[in-house]
């Protein structure tokens, strides 16, 4: 288990600090409440999530979707080894127009990690069909729910962040198809539920390495117009 998941959950009892992703990329490294996550809608007041937290997938011990009864952390990425997805439960609010998440994390140190050669990371919210938005998810108990895991970062998409350098906070605006979800929840259940999951952006190359590509691109060129000149004769 690596040294910043320890501390997470040294500090927080059961607030398990995990990271979603392919390589060793994360947000929110050390979060333990759902108050760090509020949505304003149509511009108004930022209302605090009800629930958060996250499902995790650890290749290194085969287990998938694994879910920590009273984890609110909602670290999304991973170390290399485990790797997280999480969720975040609102009550709605209709008719929405627009509606902006903004997600803070209060440790700077681990707020943001880049893996080898990861030039930014983009957070994108998702459609959630596994959990119900009504269900006391953070409270219960969940075993290996692969399934859930998976939900959380696929479907269709309400929106997306590209970040490049921490902040301690990170806002995310709802494209249509989030405030569609946002309306239908409050006409039906009146809580909004979806999920996160983070993919990485590997680094542009230098201007320097740029010129040894071109470079290489040309001489290349010249090589195959040589021998389709030698074949032509």
């Amino acid at each position: 288990m690596q040294t910043w998941l320890k501390l997470g959950i040294a500090a927080a009892g059961l607030a398990m600090v995990v990271p979603a992703a392919a390589a060793s990329s994360y947000l929110f490294g050390f979060t333990t409440s759902a108050a760090g996550a509020t949505l304003s809608v149509n511009g108004g007041t930022a209302v605090a999530a009800q629930q958060s937290g996250n499902f995790v997938n650890m290749p290194a011990t085969g287990e998938t979707g694994f879910h920590l009864a009273g984890n609110a952390n909602y670290a999304v990425g991973s170390d290399g080894s485990t790797d997280a997805r999480d969720y975040f439960v609102f009550g709605a609010r209709s008719p929405a127009t627009s509606a902006v998440l903004t997600i803070a994390d209060p440790d700077a140190a681990r707020g943001l990690v880049f893996g080898p050669g990861v030039a930014s990371v983009t957070l994108t919210l998702y459609d959630v069909s596994t959990l119900s938005p009504t269900s006391a998810i953070t409270a219960t108990d969940y075993s290996a729910r692969g399934d859930i895991f998976a939900d959380l970062g696929t479907g269709v998409s309400f929106g997306s962040v590209t970040v490049s350098s921490y902040s301690p906070t990170v806002t995310i605006a709802f494209n249509q198809a989030g405030l569609d979800a946002i309306n239908a929840a409050a006409d039906g259940s009146g809580a909004f539920l979806f999920g996160g999951a983070l993919t990485e952006n590997v680094g542009v190359p230098e201007p320097a390495t740029w010129a040894l590509m071109l470079t290489g691109f040309g001489l290349t060129g010249a090589a195959l117009r040589r021998r389709s000149a030698a074949a032509a004769a």
